[in-house]
């Protein structure tokens, strides 16, 4: 049975034109020195800059004059409901990277497609295990109200979340993001469980646990054999999961914590 191939392309057509302007070969150059080195550091692209000046007028730059751009996303839609249940199913199992964000594309381009039971959560909710950007700028605003994230900022929790190993949430019936968890995790040893949060209208209804078992079980995360975290008032929480406090394990491996923190 040959392969099945999944992808997300797009194709443009139109005609190639020769640009001539040099001003405009600068602006071109100029975008993409923007693009591949956005800190600067080198002498504005001129045109009729003496350093630039020979280089630009030998350059060959084209045009696209965009007659149809066509996108295509090949994602199981010709498939059978049992064969694209059998595929998250196994996308979730074997869990290489990128994985968790093909399964979150799969299931948004075949709505009719019954979750899977890891992704079930309760009272209706609906656990996601990749965030794309619009979900972390939604749980970047969940989080920024909970006590730890007081002195940070917004930009800095949506870069922590694309940083990490493992991003989860859960949405409500409406769509909404009312639950977050990420960790980092090196995949074989250890793993860090962060930013783990319930919107307060939530909160007392499973969710937690839910998105936390999500977690736990995710590719970045399960293969950990020490997972650490912090918390000041949900030990109730993780004690369900099999957590104990630290100061145990240190009676029987003496270490003593570090940390190192830096002013941003």
């Amino acid at each position: 049975m040959p392969a099945t191939t999944y992808y997300l392309s797009a194709h443009v057509r139109g005609a190639l034109e020769r640009v001539e302007d040099p001003a405009a070969k600068a602006r071109v150059l100029t975008a993409l020195m923007d693009k591949m080195q956005p800190e600067g550091g080198y002498v504005p692209i001129d045109s009729a800059h003496p350093l630039y000046a020979r280089a630009v007028a030998s350059l060959l730059v084209l045009r696209v004059s965009l007659e149809k751009v066509v996108g295509k996303a090949k994602l199981g839609q010709h498939r059978s409901t049992a064969d694209l249940v059998r595929i998250i199913d196994g996308l979730w199992k074997r869990g290489r990277h990128g994985d968790d964000g093909a399964i979150e594309r799969i299931l948004g381009a075949n709505p009719a497609v019954p979750l899977p039971a890891f992704l079930r959560g309760p009272e209706a909710t609906r656990l996601v295990c990749a965030l794309d950007e619009a979900d972390v700028r939604e749980a970047a605003a969940l989080l920024a109200s909970e006590y730890w994230n007081e002195d940070t900022e917004r930009a800095r929790i949506e870069g922590a979340m694309r940083g990490s190993s493992a991003v989860v949430g859960a949405r409500a019936p409406d769509g909404a993001i009312v639950a977050v968890a990420r960790a980092l995790s090196d995949g074989a040893r250890s793993a860090w469980v962060g930013d783990v949060c319930v919107s307060r209208e939530w909160r007392g209804r499973g969710v937690g646990q839910a998105v936390v078992r999500l977690l736990l079980d995710h590719p970045s995360v399960r293969g950990a054999d020490r997972i650490r975290l912090n918390t000041r008032d949900a030990q109730s929480l993780y004690t369900r999961f099999g957590f104990v406090d630290a100061a145990a394990e240190r009676r029987t491996y003496p270490s003593t914590e570090m940390i190192l923190r830096r002013a941003h």
